[in-house]
């Protein structure tokens, strides 16, 4: 059990974390060891949140609440990316974080598209990563899709539709509000409607709020 708490400003917490067994550790040997690209990552995709979160003063409690918790390294940002959390969905048990990213190799203008995603599903978990597994992405921040294939296992596709992004700076924009269907083998999974965390970072000046 880990415990976050921040007691000034607008904006106060005191929660208690509690992160399933699983974690995400993408690596491609030996690129991280050799410091190839720009960002190494640990996600842990399934924590339990208790506590409360403070706005003006006004307090909301917060039990067993499921999200994700990341931790990230390294020279620098990817170039872009493509990120999706959800935990919240119209059946339960499931979870879901996906980045599709490009980086560059040891800081040069030399690019690279990488990529993962995490699928559980009960008692059932997928961690596809890329490469060997191919990440495609297409629409825009408003409404995009990614589809993930691997050698096993089913093609898994995500739709997710925004509203209400924020500009975070460095053309990074980002929603917890978010739409997303979980496709599996072209059969429609479930939905999140309002819960999912959607993130897009493009090179500068290529997106807005």
């Amino acid at each position: 059990m880990v415990e976050t708490s921040w007691p000034r400003g607008n904006v106060r917490w005191h929660l208690s974390l509690q992160p399933a067994s699983d974690r995400i550790r993408p690596q491609i040997f030996p690129a991280e060891q050799l410091g190839l690209f720009d960002m190494s990552l640990e996600s842990a995709p399934t924590v339990t949140f208790n506590g409360w979160i403070s706005h003006r003063g006004e307090q909301y409690p917060v039990m067993d609440a499921l999200g994700t918790v990341s931790h990230y390294w390294g020279r620098g940002l990817p170039v872009d990316w493509w990120w999706i959390s959800a935990n919240q969905f119209n059946i339960g048990g499931i979870s879901v974080e996906c980045t599709v990213l490009r980086s560059r190799v040891w800081g040069s203008p030399v690019h690279v598209p990488l990529g993962y995603l995490y699928y559980r599903n009960g008692s059932h978990s997928r961690l596809l990563i890329s490469p060997p597994a191919s990440l495609a992405v297409t629409g825009t921040p408003d409404a995009f899709e990614v589809r993930a294939v691997s050698l096993r296992g089913r093609q898994i596709g995500l739709k997710a539709k925004a509203r209400d992004y924020a500009s975070l700076g460095d053309s990074i924009i980002n929603t917890l509000t978010g739409d997303l269907e979980l496709w599996e083998g072209g059969r429609l999974v479930a939905q999140a409607r309002g819960t999912a965390a959607l993130e897009r970072k493009a090179e500068s000046g290529t997106i807005s709020a």
